[in-house]
């Protein structure tokens, strides 16, 4: 039996119910695994603020337990920035950061920890990551 109207009656967004049931081959338990990790609200949404790679710089990226919006950590950072999220523009981004993509988090913090990143020989930087 389907858990549809329990799902709404917790707050899941009907869009995302469908979604999630096309993503998955019509197995709940997908979303129950989902919505116990993260949350309505955050399942609702798709996306989050993740440690990227464990470096400290904060970014938005798909939560893939949602798969939201198909694998694609732009398509979560647009829809980030939607919902009123500040970014930091592409072009703000240092020249030798080889991540130089929509979605880091603009917050001064998180500029000066890209900045000091990239100061450094890091994997992410000065095209080591892409060789």
């Amino acid at each position: 039996m389907s858990k549809y109207s329990e799902y709404m009656k917790m707050g899941l967004e009907e869009s995302r119910y469908f979604q999630m049931m096309k993503s998955f081959n019509n197995d709940e338990e997908m979303i129950d695994d989902a919505i116990k990790e993260w949350g309505i609200e955050k399942v609702n949404k798709g996306y989050d603020i993740f440690d990227f790679d464990g470096t400290g710089l904060l970014e938005i990226e798909e939560i893939g337990a949602t798969d939201a919006f198909g694998g694609s950590d732009d398509r979560a950072a647009e829809e980030a920035i939607a919902d009123g999220i500040k970014v930091i523009p592409t072009y703000e981004l240092p020249e030798n950061f080889d991540r130089s993509y929509i979605g880091w988090i603009d917050t001064p913090e998180n500029r000066k920890a890209i900045e000091d990143y990239c100061s450094k020989d890091n994997y992410y930087c000065n095209g080591n990551s892409l060789r």
